[in-house]
């Protein structure tokens, strides 16, 4: 018998629903931020196969090949704990990870800006042709939506699309 340890290296809860063969129900495994925990039964070798595969198949990477490519992954090692660096280690592709995401997604967001002011002069009777720039900025707010957050971890970023560049000319981000 085997046990398998699952770690969270995000800063947000995360739930496994997975399911053991021949059992008719989920199961769920609760990971908090940073955490790992392990799996309530131990498996046989056909049961870790089945229940590895599950966690693969929804991003998660073995403790020794942690090549993060998606945010908000699991980590996992079968019959031994996950070593804290490891943990801290995923915590820190993670973040990168979802930095570029949010990056790629605040290019896509200040194209279609662009894209739309021009528009919106072309039907005003305006030569759309003399928007040479537009620039797009964005601040993570409270939970109440009206004060602006500037923690280490929250979104505070500029990003400007030029007609010269066709794309994203310049970017960055404060804080």
């Amino acid at each position: 018998m085997a046990s398998i340890y699952v770690a969270n290296g995000t800063y947000q809860m995360q739930h496994f629903l997975y399911r053991v063969p021949e059992a008719k129900e989920f199961r769920r495994l609760e990971i908090p931020p940073g955490r790992q925990m392990k799996f309530r039964e131990d498996f046989s070798e056909h049961e870790v196969r089945f229940v590895v595969e599950q966690l693969e198949r929804f991003g998660a990477r073995p403790v020794n090949d942690l090549r993060i490519m998606h945010p908000r992954v699991l980590i996992y090692k079968v019959d031994r704990p996950i070593a804290s660096e490891k943990i801290d280690e995923a915590r820190e592709q993670d973040l990168v990870v979802r930095q570029q995401v949010a990056a790629d997604m605040m290019d896509a967001t200040a194209q279609a800006q662009f894209s739309e002011t021009s528009q919106q002069l072309g039907e005003m009777g305006f030569n759309p042709n003399t928007v040479e720039s537009t620039t797009l900025e964005i601040v993570q707010l409270d939970d109440s939506g009206r004060e602006e957050r500037h923690g280490e971890n929250d979104v505070d970023a500029e990003t400007t699309v030029s007609r010269r560049a066709g794309r994203r000319e310049n970017s960055k981000r404060r804080g």
